[in-house]
């Protein structure tokens, strides 16, 4: 479902133990994601506001899978696309930023929240700075990045 390069704005979600133990949870019903992929998840910088990123940007094509309404991802297929993600990434606030692996919530818990687009631990929420109902991107990380580094068991 999620390609490479592809970026998505969400209203995060503060969880305790009793919604779910799992330190970040997403609706794949919300969000295109696949489960078990690495992300980042990032606050947006003050400064910014969702309108900054517009859908309508020429560059950027809002696409919706068939039978999945509400869903939406952002994803960039020409040159002058990558300059529009890459300010996207400019604008993630690197000091509230979280890197976790995409786990999807239960059919329960989407039945109880159909809203909710991603839901990150109290736990988690404290040590990083996220609030309830705070504007954050998450983005996919670059798992080539981290394959020569040596392990060490």
């Amino acid at each position: 479902m999620s390609a490479a390069g592809q970026h998505h704005f969400c209203l995060l979600w503060i969880h305790d133990d009793s919604f779910s133990e799992e330190t970040v949870v997403f609706n794949s019903d919300r969000v295109a994601l696949n489960e078990d992929s690495l992300c980042k998840l990032a606050a947006l910088k003050n400064t910014v506001s969702t309108h900054d990123f517009s859908i309508s940007t020429p560059a950027l094509s809002a696409t919706r899978p068939e039978n999945t309404p509400g869903k939406t991802s952002l994803r960039h297929g020409s040159r002058k696309s990558a300059k529009h993600v890459s300010d996207m990434e400019r604008h993630a606030d690197s000091s509230r930023s979280l890197i976790f692996v995409a786990r999807d919530m239960t059919p329960e818990q989407k039945r109880k929240q159909p809203r909710l687009q991603i839901s990150v631990h109290t736990n988690a929420a404290a040590k990083f700075g996220f609030r309830n109902n705070m504007q954050a991107i998450v983005l996919p990380v670059n798992t080539g990045y981290y394959s020569n580094i040596p392990d060490h068991d």
